[in-house]
């Protein structure tokens, strides 16, 4: 094989990598979205760096350009590699919290390995190619939000899809950060008279589906985005006159689409004309499930709690965190009791809903200052090389559209976190930019034949990529036999759960979440010893994990119908989750039922106390007590 070929398959692993990344999902899976986006990326890497390695293999030299971003990316490397070191639960820091798994270290070595194998290989006519792979995948995400508005598949979700769409990404708020990237991209596109119909065209079905998802951070993403752009532009254009026809037109499609469809912030025409109350966009909250509260908290309310705790958790360990995506469980030792009052006071927040606040918490001051020198060196590098270079006018818009693209980014993820499309383009936007600029190197003459060392090292190349990729889908498959498992438990098909988990434990016995899966369902077999010694394994792998906690005590309550005995481990397990998290009100209300159960009926009344001082609306601990 030539290195020109291995150049040919690396373009298009990127191209694969733009197109399917935001498109791919499966309703087999335990998370439908984003696990499967991280799979993908998994064994494109792998396949990336097979390649990458076995043209260097075959030229004989290194292949590696060192870029404006080396230092930054080190350092970043750097500082998710030391605080999953000294993680809470390194399992989670390198894997990513389970149903997350973005943001873990193992994702992020992907994200690097996928930026250097692109601008160490690639070329500048890469650039526009593989954006407009990414334009006709972008395309098919948002026609389908379209259609996901008008019904098309209503019925098959809990979530309210035509109120607020979320398309293949899964959630409004990732769909709409993921258009920004695109509708900055097309903005870039617009100012080509030659480009301007279609790219005209794909703005305009871009933000109607932006609009459709109802998303306030994302809105207010597209607005910063746009007055970064055309301030740049304005700034570097120096014939303004032919910059005023596109920013005439996307001005009316923003104002007319903004008018008849209706932003987050303002009412659609036929509000306006009906005096219809306005639908909530469904971003008061910032769960996806219910809760027993009647009135949903806004979600600035919440996220005012949630990342007062982040900072007070950086305080608590300011250097390295408490690990790599390990806010799942560290949250908990500093929550505020007055996210008791709110409307998610019961559910499990394993993300800051600030990804700058979420770096701070779990990988500390060094965590995000390297993340932050990220986009900031790449924006002085940006603006240097515009302002000073002689470059041509479409290399000019398509950068400064890159940097947009970017800085749409950034103000979504002040008000959420990113996922693994989110992600992926946080890295890849630098690139593009740097190949963009990258001057045509000289042909090279292909060496001819290949030495027996070489044939053997890409033998190796070979078998380490097929390796990683099996590796890879033992994991997917693993999740499938995880998923069905779940149903079956909740179905109350027991033996048939029992058998599905222990498919899942031994493709991956290192996952604490299936080994707490597993107690439940054997639990439910009465198979008590098995279900103890499986709850035992989840916490000895995962001991902060507090849904974990949960679990065991659920087992041990679920045991004590046989044995009651186990009714008093149960009480055990609760007070231990208590340590973790002192401040939840159901765990205290937990135990004051399980005293009163072992006939301590005065410590029961004791924590029927302390789950109304820490949570004053506990209706079913108020009633307990009255009957006290």
């Amino acid at each position: 094989m030539s290195s020109k070929r291995l150049d040919r398959i690396l373009f298009w692993l990127f191209g694969v990598l733009f197109f399917f990344t935001p498109l791919v999902w499966t309703p087999l899976n335990f998370e439908l979205f984003e696990f499967n986006k991280m799979i993908l990326v998994y064994a494109l890497t792998a396949l990336v760096a097979g390649a990458w390695t076995a043209k260097m293999v075959i030229e004989k030299r290194l292949i590696f350009k060192k870029t404006f971003l080396f230092f930054p990316l080190i350092l970043f490397f750097l500082s998710q590699s030391l605080s999953t070191i000294f993680s809470i639960d390194v399992h989670t820091s390198i894997f990513g919290y389970y149903s997350r798994f973005h943001g873990g270290l193992l994702s992020t070595i992907c994200y690097l390995t996928l930026f250097w194998a692109l601008v160490s290989n690639g070329k500048k006519e890469w650039v526009n190619k593989l954006v407009n792979i990414s334009l006709v995948g972008g395309v098919l995400v948002a026609l389908y939000g379209v259609l996901e508005h008008f019904g098309i598949d209503k019925n098959l979700w809990v979530q309210d899809v035509q109120n607020r769409v979320f398309s293949t990404l899964g959630q409004p708020n990732w769909l709409a950060a993921y258009l920004n990237i695109l509708l900055m991209i097309v903005l870039g596109r617009i100012l080509n008279p030659k480009l301007f119909t279609i790219h005209y065209s794909l703005f305009t079905i871009f933000y109607l589906c932006l609009l459709y998802t109802k998303s306030k951070s994302g809105f207010l993403g597209f607005v910063f985005g746009s007055l970064f752009f055309w301030s740049l532009i304005f700034l570097f254009k120096k014939k303004i006159k032919t910059v005023f026809k596109p920013l005439f037109f996307t001005l009316t499609v923003f104002l007319t689409l903004g008018l008849l469809v209706g932003t987050p912030f303002s009412p659609s025409l036929t509000q306006i004309i009906t005096g219809q109350p306005i639908k909530p966009g469904g971003e008061r909250g910032l769960g996806v499930q219910g809760s027993d509260a009647p009135n949903i908290t806004p979600s600035g309310e919440i996220r005012r709690i949630v990342w007062q705790g982040a900072i007070d958790l950086w305080k608590q360990n300011p250097t390295l965190g408490t690990g790599t995506e390990s806010f799942a469980y560290s949250y908990y030792w500093v929550r505020s009791a007055e996210h008791n009052l709110t409307s998610e006071w019961d559910f499990l927040y394993n993300k800051a809903h600030n990804e700058y606040l979420n770096f701070l918490a779990t990988t500390g001051t060094f965590g995000l200052i390297s993340y932050l020198l990220i986009p900031l060196v790449f924006f002085f590098w940006l603006i240097k090389k515009i302002k000073i270079g002689q470059k041509k006018e479409k290399q000019v818009f398509l950068l400064i559209s890159f940097a947009s693209s970017l800085a749409t980014v950034l103000i979504t993820n002040f008000f959420g976190f990113s996922v693994v499309v989110i992600g992926l383009w946080f890295f890849v936007l630098p690139a593009l930019s740097w190949l963009l600029l990258v001057k045509k190197e000289g042909v090279k003459k292909e060496r001819l034949g290949l030495g027996s060392g070489q044939i053997w090292v890409l033998r190796g190349v070979g078998m380490a990529t097929l390796w990683l990729l099996f590796q890879i889908s033992q994991y997917w498959q693993a999740d499938y036999y995880l998923n069905q498992g779940i149903k079956m438990e909740q179905a109350g098909r027991y033996e048939t759960s029992q058998e599905y988990l222990q498919k899942a434990i031994k493709l991956r016995s290192n996952e604490a979440f299936y080994y707490d899966k597993l107690a439940l369902t054997l639990a439910g077999l009465s198979l008590t010893n098995q279900a103890v010694e499986a709850s035992n394994q989840a916490l000895l792998l995962s001991p902060y994990q507090l849904n974990f906690y949960r679990d065991r005590a659920k087992m041990f309550f679920i045991l004590s119908q046989i044995n009651p005995s186990y009714l008093g481990q149960a009480l055990e397990t609760v007070l231990k989750a208590i340590e973790l998290a002192p401040t939840d009100a159901k765990l205290y209300y937990n135990a004051g039922l399980m005293y009163g159960s072992l006939g301590e009926a005065e410590k029961g009344e004791y924590f029927l106390r302390k789950a109304v001082e820490l949570k004053p609306n506990y209706n079913q601990a108020k009633q307990l007590l009255k009957d006290v």
